[in-house]
């Protein structure tokens, strides 16, 4: 009978704060289809900074984002898939803001995206609590794509080379006499990784997650097999080894499509950019989960935090300790958290401000009662 009333009581507490499975996937769906702004292109031209959708022609799907499918390891890399769902909208998780890598270049230093230029492929300002780009690194032991085992593409939290594509034309015979022409909405284009030379791709390979089956993401090139007439033509003086004369098969051909008019570049639904307090709910969601919101939970990660045993808690404390747990953070976003935390201005935490953040105001006896449930966590007296 007590085991019952405890779970009973353990399902209502649950349920009041969100955290059912079911709850928790209502959630994650009802943010990743919210209606963002949809650039529209009155001259069908693309340009920098524009927030537009990717189409993949063999799986007919829209690029997407899945923030709440966070793969393992340090690095904060989230997956990204093509969706099921062709009648999608610019929801929240399918709109990418397009911008050029180099305000300056060969092409000069207009905003029009243009063939054979850098650009960055990054989420729109709705979607996460920070900026993330699409990137890829080589396959390795550890890093590969999950169902195809080739190279990954996801969407990265630190910008870096990976995260750098080109835009090229999908004939080979005319891909360098294209460079510098505008590119423009609708028309079949490839995405080529700088750093791999490989394409970005969808493949018809189902990967489960919130949103159903929906189609695998990687950086492949899947050419067609002409190698013997490149020989040929090689031999007859027609092109040089260094010409691409493969044409790319559906899985690498990609249409970048705007709104159909330019009432879609306004939010069609109440929704706000994420700002520093949604990440300091997310920590302190994070933490009192963790802890199951008990005060000797918090403590414990108080000092596991706590590196060097000063019982303060500064940026880099702060940085790492979360790292640690799986949550990744700038030093510029682990600084807005300790500013927060810490009600002294002194530039660290104690642990009395760690718990006042998560917990609320407490009574002088509360107090007591919480340094002694510290005290006896730290049995050999070096905080």
């Amino acid at each position: 009978m007590e085991l019952t009333t405890i779970q009973q009581s353990d399902y209502q507490a649950k349920k009041t704060g969100g955290k059912l499975p079911f709850s928790q996937t209502s959630g994650v769906h009802e943010t990743a289809y919210k209606k963002v702004p949809w650039t529209h292109s009155d001259d069908g031209c693309i340009r920098s900074g524009d927030c537009l959708m990717f189409k993949n022609k063999l799986t007919n799907g829209w690029l997407a984002l899945n923030t709440n499918d966070k793969l393992p390891g340090t690095d904060e890399r989230y997956m990204c898939t093509t969706t099921a769902d062709e009648g999608i909208g610019p929801a929240n998780r399918a709109v990418f803001k397009i911008s050029r890598v180099e305000e300056s270049d060969i092409f000069g230093s207009d905003n029009i995206i243009r063939y054979g230029q850098k650009v960055h492929i990054e989420s729109n300002p709705y979607a996460f609590r920070k900026s993330l780009l699409l990137s890829s690194t080589p396959k390795s032991q550890n890093n590969y794509s999950p169902v195809s085992k080739l190279n990954e593409a996801t969407m990265h939290g630190k910008a870096s080379y990976a995260g750098v594509w080109v835009v090229d034309a999908t004939d080979p015979n005319f891909r360098m006499e294209k460079q510098g022409e505008p590119v423009r909405v609708n028309e079949p284009l490839l995405l080529r990784h700088s750093s791999t030379a490989h394409y970005l791709a969808s493949d018809d390979k189902r990967y489960a997650n919130d949103f159903g089956g929906e189609k695998e993401v990687m950086c492949h090139s899947f050419a067609i097999l002409n190698r013997t007439q490149n020989l040929a033509m090689e031999n007859q003086g027609n092109i040089t080894s260094d010409v691409p004369t493969k044409f790319q098969h559906d899985q690498n051909i990609w249409f970048i499509c705007d709104a159909p008019n330019a009432s879609y570049s306004v939010p069609m639904e109440q929704l706000e950019a994420f700002s520093i307090e949604d990440l300091v709910a997310e920590v302190k969601a994070k933490i009192l989960d963790r802890s199951s919101g008990g005060i000797k939970g918090i403590a414990r990660i108080f000092k596991a935090m706590d590196d060097n045993g000063n019982r303060q808690l500064d940026v880099e404390d702060f940085r790492w300790g979360f790292i640690d747990y799986g949550f990744n953070l700038t030093q510029e976003e682990a600084q807005h958290l300790v500013t927060h935390f810490d009600r002294d201005g002194n530039g660290t935490v104690s642990y009395d401000e760690f718990l006042r953040a998560l917990k609320g105001q407490l009574n002088e006896s509360r107090k007591v009662w919480i340094q002694q449930a510290y005290n006896k966590l730290d049995v050999n007296k070096d905080g």
